[in-house]
């Protein structure tokens, strides 16, 4: 009778379920791995549909729903041989501060512990634009802007035609940058699968190395849940004649456009992970000869051997065919058509195939990855007959040491190399490079404070010549002033080495010469700041305010400089046009100190969802070898200053650094009711201030700056109706008040455009 009792209570005990669905509380989407703790070692984690099933026992119970970046939320319940079924709405933290980060110490870190300034994207920004690379993304960010393909920083670097950039761009925490130019293919990177995108505002050299002098850029692809997961979008645009119609080039019937379509797709096989996404655009452009056309496919592998290893192959390839538009024929008629009409088109094969494998044992981790990184430039037999291709090559190995070596003491290190080979048409001949790094970090935290210090030694290697580039620091503090506030400190150096393109290029491009430069020096500085976070909550809104004082100073500092670089009277046979063009150039010692002030927040007033990002971005570039009465603290802060509102030219121009927005702002904001959303979308570039003084006399370039006036103000919307939960249709308008700008001197953005947007989740 006894044997049987228990039986029986068993099979009643068996009988008791709890089962429920946990979301979040302002999006009211399904929380994916929330931990579901009832005690006595009774644990369970809600699945990628935000499901959670218990059984348990007869008696009280007290369940604890815990998630990072979310509140604990507690539930208490008898059972007695029952169902019960609960609905948990997780709230977010008030201030967003535990938002999880890991390109700003190679971990993942809360966004309130980190000593960097740093921005993070989320997908939304990305699907409900409708953009097209990256570069549109970054555009969108506080301090953050991409001229021409050249990414800047906060005003650290000026305009270099995207060869040589400092702003290093990651894919999955590594980078992917050209072998030959160091430059960034935009449209290369799966922006379609991103989890996240993650922007360090400032050196950061000790992780990254040569490339991320002024600033790092990591896109996350992430991997699938339980649940498969698939995205297409299809997008068609087209764009407005511009406000003076004496530039318009096209007809009626062949007004520029874009179209194009993206997927991704993330599923899980047993142990066996896939991501796989994509990308067919096609885009005739406003700027005659300036169309692009792309395909490219992305997919990530991992197969998870057992709880400790795991590894796979990813890849990447595209096939992108576009113009070159260098330089307008005039700022009036000719505004968008290329000086002396030369047109160029280039046919490119890009591919990048990246091995990998993790491996932890206990509290140790180690990650090895592998990348092949290709650019194929076919050359036009017809046009340039007797040139080659142009092939830049690029082998890398990274290796990552994790562990803790005290409970909150975390320690990384590793090594990173490269060796690259290239052969051009723009540059003569074929070469060989190498780069070998060893790196490592500690990160301590105690109470509320957090301390991390970092250092790297760097090798560097061109054709016949080697450089090292000493022992580069970092330094940064944290300190948790009170409640969801968070001061900072940090001190960061980076480094430079010159590519291939800067040092060797030779090439003329819409009858513009471009010239090498063999004695080019490498690029050294750092970046200091102090700054504080507040989180802040209305309702159930929650935001996140920062604010930075910051000082990048750079040694050597490596400018794309436009000038006379060949005396006419030691060659007086040659044709003066021939005798200017771009050159890179030392500048000196330069610093860009300022400061900034963002704000990102998401959540609910009421019934309306509610996310916005912005920021404003004050910085004075000056060049301390020209002018060095301002490398005296107290001269430079009179001259930052009295040039908060309208700068003194006759005072300060001759200091100024070329080709920098002393003031940017940006702001994004997005309100979602039931099916509809709303969105708007401002941003403003002050005017360059200085150009080289040979680029005024480039056509058309004098007389666009008298009507430029302070800068651009461009406006951006969208709406979006959610025809059910999987399909939503949107409409954009970017440039709404159709403005004619140009964010670098010889080259017109678009004018308003119109873009419909078809999106399907399931």
């Amino acid at each position: 009778m006894i044997l049987i009792s228990a039986f029986c209570a068993k099979i009643h005990a068996q009988n008791n379920l709890v089962s429920g669905i946990i979301l979040d509380a302002n999006t009211f989407k399904p929380l994916a791995l929330v931990s579901v703790n009832a005690g006595k070692n009774l644990k369970s984690l809600s699945d990628s549909s935000g499901i959670f099933k218990m059984k348990l026992e007869n008696g009280k119970y007290r369940l604890n729903f815990s998630r990072v970046g979310y509140k604990t939320q507690e539930l208490q319940f008898s059972l007695l041989n029952e169902k019960k079924e609960y609905q948990i709405l997780l709230e977010p933290f008030a201030n967003q501060l535990d938002q999880m980060v890991v390109a700003a110490s190679r971990n993942a870190t809360q966004i309130s512990r980190e000593v960097s300034s740093l921005n993070i994207v989320q997908p939304y920004l990305i699907s409900n634009t409708n953009a097209n690379d990256l570069s549109d993304v970054l555009n969108r960010v506080p301090g953050v802007s991409v001229i021409d393909g050249q990414p800047a920083i906060r005003g650290g670097v000026g305009y270099s035609y995207n060869t040589g950039s400092r702003v290093a761009v990651l894919l999955d925490d590594m980078p992917i940058m050209g072998a030959d130019l160091g430059d960034v293919r935009w449209n290369f990177l799966p922006i379609e699968s991103a989890e996240q995108i993650e922007i360090i505002k400032g050196s950061a050299s000790v992780l990254y190395g040569s490339s991320a002098l002024n600033g790092t850029v990591n896109v996350r692809t992430g991997w699938p849940t339980d649940k498969p997961v698939t995205k297409f979008s299809f997008y068609q645009g087209i764009n407005s004649n511009p406000r003076r119609k004496e530039t318009i080039w096209w007809d009626a019937f062949s007004s520029p456009f874009t179209t194009g379509s993206f997927f991704s797709h993330k599923q899980k096989f047993g142990k066996f992970d896939l991501v796989w996404c994509g990308n067919l655009n096609a885009n005739r452009s406003h700027l005659l000869g300036g169309d692009n056309y792309r395909a490219r496919t992305y997919f990530k592998t991992r197969y998870r051997y057992s709880k400790n290893l795991s590894f796979g192959v990813n890849g990447n390839i595209m096939f992108e065919k576009s113009g070159r538009f260098f330089l307008w024929n005039n700022a009036d008629s000719g505004a968008l058509r290329p000086f002396n009409n030369y047109i160029v088109e280039d046919f490119y094969r890009i591919f990048s195939i990246d091995p990998h494998l993790d491996y932890t044992k206990g509290k140790h981790t180690h990650a090895v990855k592998l990348r092949m990184y290709q650019i194929h430039r076919f050359v036009d037999p017809i046009k340039f007959p007797g040139n080659s291709d142009a092939i830049a090559n690029l082998y890398t190995l990274d290796y990552n040491y994790k562990t803790y070596i005290l409970p909150d003491l975390f320690f990384t290190a590793g090594t990173y190399n490269t060796t690259l080979w290239a052969q051009g048409n723009v540059y003569r001949g074929t070469f060989a490079g190498v780069s070998s790094a060893a790196y490592a970090q500690a990160e301590y935290r105690y109470k509320r404070y957090t301390f991390l210090a970092g250092a790297r030694f760097e090798l560097n290697g061109l054709d016949t010549f080697l450089e090292t580039t000493g022992l580069l620091k970092r330094f940064g503090i944290n300190y948790e002033l009170g409640k969801n506030t968070f001061l900072r400190a940090n001190y960061s150096e980076g480094y430079r080495f010159p590519t291939i393109g800067e040092k060797y290029v030779e090439d003329r491009v819409s009858s513009i010469n471009i010239f090498p430069n063999h004695n080019l020096l490498s690029e050294k500085g750092f970046t200091a700041e102090i700054g504080i976070k507040q989180g802040i909550k209305i309702g159930n809104f929650s935001a996140l305010i920062d604010f930075a004082i910051f000082n990048q100073e750079f040694d050597s500092m490596i400018e794309f400089q436009f000038g006379q670089w060949i005396n006419p009277f030691e060659n007086p046979q040659i044709d003066f046009l021939r005798t200017i063009g771009f050159k890179s150039q030392n500048i000196g010692q330069t610093r860009a100190a300022g400061y900034e002030i963002s704000v990102s927040g998401e959540g609910r007033i009421k019934n309306v969802l509610i996310r916005t990002l912005g920021g404003f971005t004050y910085s004075m570039p000056m060049n301390l070898s020209v002018s060095p009465e301002y490398k005296n603290w107290g001269n430079y802060t009179r001259a930052f200053f009295e040039s908060m509102g309208t700068l003194d030219s006759a005072k300060y121009y001759s200091s100024m650094l070329a080709y920098r927005n002393r003031k940017l702002a940006k702001w994004d904001i997005e309100f979602t009711y039931k099916k509809f959303m709303l969105g708007y979308n401002w941003q403003y570039y002050s005017v360059y201030e200085k150009t080289d003084e040979y680029v005024m006399l480039l056509p058309g370039v004098k007389e666009f700056f008298s009507r430029v006036g302070s800068g651009d103000h461009i406006h951006n919307i969208r709406m979006a109706y959610s025809i059910n939960d999987v399909v939503r249709i949107s409409f954009l308008v970017n440039n709404l008040t159709n403005k004619e700008y140009a964010t670098r001197p010889g080259k017109m953005d678009p004018p308003r455009s119109f873009n419909v947007q078809l999106r399907a989740v399931f």
